[in-house]
């Protein structure tokens, strides 16, 4: 079964999570706009509108080649995000519209998520990963994006299809 788990922040303050996602917070706390991410952590984030409709997610704009995301979807797909601005997977994106719509209304969301989806080629995995939304201004701060670091709380198992290899993060 699908499952978002909500943490709580003060796991972020100690720096009890997964290094990344630490990193992340620490230049989002300090006022941080997407500039100044660090190259590395920029290729790990995907960004995002700072809007969407309600019980969607926003539209992808960047999916970072080193991302958890492209990662489970395929580098090819990686590529192509911003024209088909979503996963592939309409589910996944349902139920992570929750933690986007936090970001937009200026609020951190930190969760657990455990999930079943399906990748472009229809291949279905089993996903358990860390997630970090940060509403992120431009250095002009004229547009507000969304901010992601998702990290893998475990390998990405493929249900389907044995020929299908494990991916190690």
């Amino acid at each position: 079964m699908n499952s978002v788990e909500s943490l709580n922040l003060s796991i972020l303050e100690r720096g009890l999570a997964q290094s990344e996602i630490v990193a992340v917070w620490k230049v989002w706390r300090q006022g941080g706009t997407f500039s100044d991410f660090s190259p590395a952590l920029k290729r790990r984030m995907t960004l995002s509108a700072g809007y969407a409709l309600e019980g969607s997610s926003p539209a992808l704009l960047s999916v970072g080649k080193e991302s958890f995301v492209s990662k489970c979807f395929g580098s090819s797909w990686a590529r192509s995000a911003i024209v088909q601005e979503s996963t592939p997977d309409p589910e996944l994106e349902r139920l992570a519209s929750g933690g986007y719509h936090s970001a937009i209304a200026d609020e951190p969301s930190y969760d657990i998520m455990s999930v079943i989806c399906r990748d472009e080629k229809d291949r279905r995995m089993k996903l358990l990963y860390e997630r970090l939304i940060v509403p992120l201004p431009l250095a002009d701060g004229t547009v507000r994006l969304t901010g992601c670091m998702t990290a893998p709380l475990v390998p990405i198992q493929w249900l389907s299809g044995q020929e299908i290899p494990t991916i190690r993060s």
